[in-house]
């Protein structure tokens, strides 16, 4: 099966295995995944397969979001991830990875049909994953105000005082 690496800083690495109950991931005690993340909602994020075997990831209407980690960065509300991507929350990172029985969660293999075996081999570097980045909220506005055009009045000539 497939595996999820949270990493939280100020908390120890989190290993969750996918399966066919969906993984709740937030700050809320509820949750699967509690991750004590400021930028996080209760319930945040829910990892699940779906009936082809892909592992979809599904936001749930966040304030802050959750990010794809890849050139560029995108936020994402539902996608399907594959071995290797990696979602971000705040400061803390969830990557998928192959699980201990390594079956891949493939498109064409998918997670639950065990048609595809996935082997690590020994030469093979491990992966680690880059440090989360802090970017600029998509919700910041900027505090310069707009300048409605200036309404350009004709010139018109004035009568001269009379003396």
């Amino acid at each position: 099966m497939a595996e999820l690496l949270i990493r939280c800083p100020d908390q120890p690495d989190q290993v969750l295995t996918l399966s066919a109950k969906p993984v709740s991931i937030g700050r809320s005690e509820d949750c699967d995944a509690f991750i004590a993340e400021k930028k996080a909602s209760r319930k945040h994020l829910t990892l699940r397969v779906d009936k082809e075997g892909r592992i979809v990831a599904e936001d749930h209407d966040s304030s802050n979001g959750t990010w794809f980690v890849g050139d560029p960065e995108q936020r994402i509300l539902r996608r399907v991830v594959v071995l290797g991507d990696t979602l971000r929350i705040g400061e803390t990172t969830i990557a998928v990875q192959a699980g201990a029985a390594a079956e891949a969660p493939l498109v064409s293999g998918g997670l639950l049909s065990g048609k595809l075996q996935l082997t690590p081999s020994a030469d093979a570097p491990s992966r680690r994953l880059p440090p989360a980045r802090r970017l600029p909220s998509p919700h910041r506005v900027s505090r310069r105000r707009a300048k409605p055009d200036r309404v350009r009045r004709p010139w018109t000539a004035r009568p001269s005082p009379a003396a």
